[in-house]
């Protein structure tokens, strides 16, 4: 019960995926030359740094910028696990040099992530979650709490990167139509919005087929008729009377700053946050830094991604070993048709689970789903080698032999085989201890824990399990003596 405080816990470990996804953001309003800039400047700096293989760059779209010129992503592939051993060359100490080497591009903000141990579960690794407004809360509002979280995160021992993927100050042009002149002129406000859409952005007509390929014919003004506020006032529209009518004469254009775009989580204004743990931190243990964080008022934190399968996770442990303990018992009960023969071997499970956490607390492992798992599965090995003691005890009791005899000779008779099967156990998961490369972190969760666990059971359950049999037998028997002289 002691180690078990002492052991962090979390849903997965960090896995080396051989690959390191980047967040680059410039300042809203920021050019696409701008960002393939600083992309270029990003390749020339990190290209040559040990252990990497290929490094590619995307502007227009990041993973937790979204989509626009201001941003860009990179994703950085590492090589093989076979030739990155050495500690320098580890994911994690790969990361922290491309956060070092870039730190000095002023013009983006640019951060590394991992990648999630299970595809499928988020794009990014770390701690996931999102901020949530409820009531009238404006962007603005929202953008502002999101700092200040990013702020407070950055500030924390627990995260070493911290990124928002919300902003509210993006550079915006605001079209006022005046309806009531435009309609007096025969000019509807749908003609103007179909307008600007199919000269300022595209529309798609039909396609057609030439030289054995299918193209699409997609309208759209040429670029040089696209490039400025005057090129939008130049637009022209059909009136009702024939003559085409400015769009300076119905409308009016104005500078704004807004969000580039509106995202919702379980139909409430949301940002999206990213923090990244620090090397000896579980996320479970930054999660709960996050649930203590003051909020204003109509704002929480909804966890989304991995973080909510750790969420979901948390302390299931203690009621998953119950369980897995109650049918091993239900399950012995049938067997030896007795409530009482079965405490000793289940007993004896509690030394197993003594030497996976010692193990765990020892090699600095958090209690993930894999150890878990090996917890569940040291039940049955552990209680394998009681069994067979206990069985021979059980007969040599049933023959007549005293209790403390018929358990000697149990232990004696089936010393050689349980040790047998425990070493060679113990022979057999020793590479999961010792793996490296793909995989590695879930290898040695698992090896850790039933290879520890294992240890302490053959090497002191093994001496109790004896005496745990000998006051099984003894208490039942001397109560049925009790009843029967009373």
């Amino acid at each position: 019960w002691y180690l078990r405080g002492k052991v962090p816990e979390t849903f997965l470990p960090d896995e080396d995926k051989g690959m390191i996804m980047m967040n680059v953001e410039l300042a809203q309003g920021a050019t696409l030359d701008r960002s393939n800039a600083v992309c270029d400047s990003i390749y020339r700096k990190i290209k040559d740094i040990p252990g990497i293989r290929s490094v590619m760059l995307i502007s227009a779209s990041g993973p937790m910028s979204g989509s626009g010129e201001h941003c860009a992503q990179g994703m950085i592939r590492l090589e093989h696990w076979d030739a990155r051993k050495t500690p320098q060359l580890q994911i994690r100490a790969i990361l922290d040099e491309i956060q070092q080497r870039t730190r000095d591009i002023l013009p983006a903000k640019i951060v590394c992530f991992t990648t999630p141990a299970i595809r499928g579960l988020g794009r990014l690794g770390g701690v996931g979650f999102q901020l949530c407004a409820i009531g009238a809360v404006s962007p603005d509002q929202l953008a502002v709490t999101a700092d200040d979280m990013v702020k407070q995160l950055a500030a924390m021992p627990q995260s070493s990167r911290v990124m928002s993927g919300f902003s509210a100050n993006t550079p915006q042009l605001y079209l006022e139509l005046d309806r009531k002149k435009a309609e007096s002129l025969g000019v509807y406000p749908e003609t103007v919005f179909a307008t600007l859409q199919n000269k300022l952005a595209s529309f798609y007509v039909n396609d057609f087929n030439m030289n054995g390929g299918a193209y699409e014919v997609i309208v759209q003004s040429l670029p040089q008729y696209r490039a400025g506020v005057s090129d939008i006032m130049d637009l022209h529209f059909p009136g009702n009377h024939g003559q085409m009518i400015p769009m300076s004469a119905i409308g009016r254009l104005h500078y704004s700053v807004g969000p580039r775009e509106i995202t919702r989580f379980n139909k409430m204004p949301c940002a999206n946050l990213n923090a990244q743990t620090s090397a000896k931190t579980a996320p479970l243990e930054l999660i709960e830094k996050i649930e203590k964080m003051p909020l204003p008022p109509n704002f929480h934190v909804e966890w989304s991604q991995m973080s909510y399968q750790e969420k979901q996770n948390q302390g299931q442990i203690v009621f998953l070993m119950g369980l897995a303990m109650l049918f091993a018992y239900f399950f012995l009960v049938a067997q030896y048709e007795s409530w009482t023969i079965p405490i000793p071997v289940m007993l004896s499970v509690t030394f197993a689970l003594l030497g996976a956490l010692l193990g765990l607390y020892l090699t600095g492992t958090a209690l993930n789903i894999y150890a878990q798992l090996g917890m569940v599965m040291l039940i049955g090995l552990a209680a394998k080698n009681a069994i067979l003691m206990v069985e021979f005890s059980k007969r040599e009791r049933e023959n007549g032999v005293g209790i403390q005899e018929a358990a000697l000779n149990g232990a004696n008779l089936r010393f050689r085989a349980v040790m047998m099967t425990a070493w060679s156990f113990l022979f057999g998961v020793l590479p999961l201890i010792l793996a490296t490369g793909a995989g590695a972190s879930a290898q040695k969760s698992i090896g850790i824990t039933t290879f520890s666990g294992m240890f302490c059971a053959t090497l002191i359950g093994i001496a109790f399990t004896p005496a745990l049999y000998a006051f099984a037998q003894r208490v039942p028997e001397h109560l049925k003596m009790m009843i029967r002289r009373g």
